[in-house]
């Protein structure tokens, strides 16, 4: 009754269900899109530089990887890029920020993508990293520059000679 409600009444909640079923019906109700998220714990830890204490924290690992998941998912990229994709690119761009040695076997084994595979997507989250502090979309910057995400959001973008692809 409330949505007939809404909208002031022209279609009865009959037409209202009817019409729902018939866009569910022609979506196949697949009303979800996946995200990134549920192969983040997986990549994590695949990453195995980074679960014991060779680099600086697990944590600001991985709240570095969810920042740069974050910034790849606010411009276009979550309409060309596998969810799968974006992960993996965030994870080899976080390994990279932090110094380490941005993939390996281990990694592409886990993922399934390459170096090569990966190259388009990285580049592009760097440059939203590179401008994000400055960006008319800076929410996600303001966000993870905060104590408790370990002020991700300042460490040093490195250069894109520094990434590792030729």
């Amino acid at each position: 009754a409330q949505i007939a409600y809404v909208s002031d009444n022209i279609y009865s909640v009959e037409q209202i269900k009817r019409m729902e079923r018939r866009v569910c019906n022609a979506l196949g109700f697949a009303l979800a899109r996946q995200t990134p998220y549920p192969f983040l714990h997986e990549f994590l830890r695949a990453s195995t530089e980074c679960t014991d204490q060779s680099c600086e924290s697990p944590q600001i690992f991985r709240n570095l990887v969810l920042y740069l998941m974050e910034l790849g998912r606010l411009p276009y990229l979550p309409l060309t890029c596998k969810p799968s994709l974006l992960t993996a690119a965030a994870v080899y761009l976080a390994r990279a920020t932090l110094g380490m040695v941005p993939w390996s076997p281990t990694l592409e084994f886990y993922t399934g993508y390459c170096k090569e595979d990966l190259k388009e997507v990285v580049l592009s989250i760097h440059k939203y990293h590179a401008a994000a502090e400055e960006s008319s979309l800076k929410s996600c910057f303001t966000k993870y520059k905060q104590k408790k995400y370990r002020r991700v959001a300042m460490k040093t973008v490195p250069r894109v000679e520094d990434l590792g692809f030729h």
